[in-house]
């Protein structure tokens, strides 16, 4: 599983501490801490994990971190 986030406003600090909760097959949930500040406007790794077609497996996002989060895409 990957994240993307891209090229902000270098006026604005991005955040450094973004966790991205991970929810997947089998009731297992996982948290990832990503510096959004580094490895902009590229695929970055988050692990790998099941997932089971028809299943409500997901990725949150929270913005409580200490600075601005970007939200652009997630892939499987």
């Amino acid at each position: 599983m990957y994240e993307w986030h891209g090229m902000h406003d270098t006026q604005s600090p991005q955040a450094t501490n973004v966790p991205v909760h991970i929810l997947y097959a089998g009731g297992g949930d996982s948290t990832v801490t990503v510096n959004q500040s580094m490895q902009r406007g590229q695929w970055n790794s988050l692990g790998v994990y099941p997932f089971i077609s028809g299943t409500t497996g997901r990725v949150e996002l929270s913005n409580d971190a200490n600075g601005y989060v970007i939200a652009d895409a997630i892939r499987w």
